[in-house]
């Protein structure tokens, strides 16, 4: 009898044991500081936010924007009316000829990216690119300032001439920008991996790339619209 007893004790600490083995102590996870890539755990389980915008990204984005300022700057009014009509304008060319110069010009100007993405991948780089078309353009809005003032237009010739360089400058520069500016501006963002963020009220989240370019391309086309609108 007392051996019978003892084997059924023995035979209730092995199942204990056995239950102890089946069902392990978790073992501690892992937890990412901030500005550490998040694991796969937090990935699953932490809010996903938009990661903090960098400068270069801004500045890419108003010179772009300048420069839709500047190419809507010829419009066809300007060709179209003459100093003396009740409708601002300097050249007097008429309807017809003004329509077609700007038809022109507008037909050029959305040709001239393909040799600006040429120009940017071949030879220069994003970053040349965008900066010596943006001087580019400057320089043309430069020269169709100076031959609008009406100590120029009153000489013959002076302000036709000055608009042809300044469309022509135009164009191939608003070519490179637009070429290059678009991508250069999600180069400015370079974090490739998702990484920890703390929050002001000490929440943990993941500050996401894919989310990240979304808000800047979608903030920069939304600004760009209204732009266009605007000036439009």
């Amino acid at each position: 009898m007392v051996t019978t007893g003892i084997n059924e004790t023995k035979s209730e600490n092995e199942k204990d044991v056995d239950v102890e083995q089946s069902h392990p102590d978790p073992k501690p996870t892992h937890t990412s500081a901030e500005g550490e890539p998040a694991t796969e755990e937090e990935l699953q389980n932490l809010f996903h936010v938009v990661d903090d915008i960098p400068i270069g990204v801004w500045l890419a984005a108003f010179v772009a924007s300048a420069e839709r300022f500047t190419w809507f700057g010829a419009t066809e009014n300007y060709l179209q009316h003459d100093r003396h009509s009740g409708i601002p304008g300097a050249l007097g060319l008429q309807q017809a000829t003004a329509t077609l110069v700007m038809t022109s010009f507008m037909a050029f100007s959305y040709f001239t990216p393909l040799l600006g993405a040429i120009v940017a991948d071949a030879c220069l780089g994003r970053y040349r690119t965008t900066f010596v078309s943006a001087l580019i353009v400057s320089l043309g809005a430069l020269i169709l300032n100076l031959t609008s003032i009406p100590a120029a237009i009153q000489h013959e010739g002076v302000a036709a001439a000055g608009l042809a360089v300044a469309m022509l400058l135009f164009s191939f520069g608003s070519g490179g920008v637009r070429a290059a500016v678009t991508p250069f501006i999600a180069d400015q963002y370079t974090e490739t991996v998702p990484r920890i963020k703390i929050l002001k009220n000490g929440e943990k989240v993941v500050a996401d790339r894919e989310l990240t370019i979304s808000y800047i391309y979608n903030a920069y086309y939304w600004y760009a619209t209204s732009i266009n609108t605007n000036v439009v």
